[in-house]
């Protein structure tokens, strides 16, 4: 299925997320760089950067015990999914995989942060007046 992409505003000041799908598929490069991939295509971006075969991703995502080991240990050890986070101190996004990452704000360090998608219908951390509403973009 296609990602549906939506963004957070509220109702009553100019905070807003950026237009997002709540998670990212991403693939770090040589350098440990986090690429995000586009959705579709990720697989092609996984190919590209991690320099295997478009066939090898595509037989790893439909059953990885096709793949030999190495280029599976490969893939999994740098393909994740990051969510999009707002940190409630600096109001920045930040964009984390928790099963590698801590939960850390990247701009001013504070660990108070909150999965976007959680905001919804919450107190704007911004105005502390407004509610959050969750504004749908469509499918890509």
């Amino acid at each position: 299925m296609p990602p549906f992409l939506f963004f957070s505003k509220c109702n009553k000041c100019d905070f807003r997320t950026s237009i997002s799908t709540g998670s990212v598929p991403y693939v770090r490069d040589e350098n440990g760089n986090k690429v995000r991939c586009s959705q579709p295509g990720e697989q092609d971006t996984i190919a590209d950067v991690l320099k295997i075969s478009r066939d090898v991703v595509g037989a790893w995502d439909r059953d990885k015990d096709k793949v030999p080991e190495e280029v599976r240990k490969k893939i999994e050890d740098n393909v994740g999914m990051m969510l999009q986070h707002i940190c409630l101190e600096c109001l920045s996004e930040t964009f984390l995989d928790l099963k590698r990452e801590k939960l850390k704000c990247s701009s001013c360090g504070s660990e108070n942060l909150m999965y976007a998608t959680e905001l919804e219908s919450k107190l704007c951390p911004k105005c502390k007046v407004g509610i959050i509403k969750r504004i749908d973009q469509g499918i890509v």
